[in-house]
This record gives structure tokens, sequence and C-alpha cells, in this order.
């Protein structure tokens, strides 16, 4: 129980860690106007990932497209055309994300679990390029998955061992 613990704390503070870099930064898609028009701001169909904000680094938006996030304009979108990117099969329906912490303790669970890691770690690399993904990504995957994930079935290695 106490590895459960321990656990549960580390992923805990690397969901604020990744919280704290990528909150509201998957939201950014390639837009095929600069600004909303009529309640509605549509996404560039044949871009399936996230723009970065950046001018030179990360994934630019092809030419005649413009990077944006429907939270700058929130109050021109009609509720219909909100969260276009929850749509996207390539971004994970919009549930991979940093903008709340229990969608960031499930991206930092999926990383850990190894479960689609490197498309959340390609995600992060568009929209954020630095050192700062391959780090994050290697600190869950070293910490929770080969050192905590070993413990709890060393754990439970031990407690078999006694009740035999």
């Amino acid at each position: 129980m106490t590895i459960l613990c321990f656990l549960f704390f580390i992923l805990t503070m690397l969901s604020i860690l990744g919280q704290t870099f990528y909150q509201g930064k998957f939201n950014y898609m390639c837009r095929l106007a600069a600004r909303p028009s009529n309640g509605s701001w549509p996404v560039a169909p044949w871009v399936r990932r996230p723009c970065s904000t950046s001018p030179t680094t990360g994934f630019q938006c092809p030419p005649g497209t413009f990077c944006g996030s429907d939270y700058q304009f929130r109050e021109q979108i009609l509720a219909e055309h909100f969260q276009q990117a929850v749509r996207i099969k390539e971004l994970n329906y919009g549930i991979t994300n940093y903008d709340s912490f229990l969608s960031s303790f499930l991206t930092s669970f999926q990383i850990m679990q190894l479960s689609d890691w490197q498309d959340i770690f390609y995600l992060m690399r568009d929209v954020y390029p630095s050192q700062v993904g391959y780090v994050y990504v290697l600190m869950v995957i070293i910490i929770c998955n080969y050192f905590i994930a070993n413990m709890i079935v060393a754990s439970m290695m031990h407690q078999h061992v006694l009740l035999t």
C-alpha cells in the first residue's frame, strides 16, 4: 500500500510539472482564418496535429493557415464549434492534454504505462520544442514505469513468499 501511495504522489508531482509546461498548448491548431467569423473558426482539415505558438521552432502551420486556440476567442465562437480538436482521432479526441489536473494525471499515467507514449511525445515536441519534452517523458518512464512498477512487483513477490 505504501508503494501505491508513493506512486500516486510521484504521478501527482509529474502531472503538475507537465501542466506547468504544456497547459493549453495542445489546443493550438492550424486554422483557415486569422480570426473567427460568424461564430466559427474552422480548423485546417489536412493538418492533424497541434501547432507551436513560437514563430521559429516546433510545428509551423502551412502557408495560408494560422495557428490559434479556441480559448483565445472563446466569447466569439459558438458552443457547437468550440474545441474542434476533440473530434480529431490523431489527438486522441482531446483526452490527451495537460489542461486540467485530471487530464494531466491521465496523460502521465498513459506515458507511465507505455501506452502510445511516443504519440504524446510527438505532440509535446510539436507544441513546445525544447529538451523539456525529452526530460519529462524520460522521467515519467524511468521513475514510474521501471522503478516504481518493479517495486510493486517485488512487494507482491515478497508477500507471496511470506504467505507460502
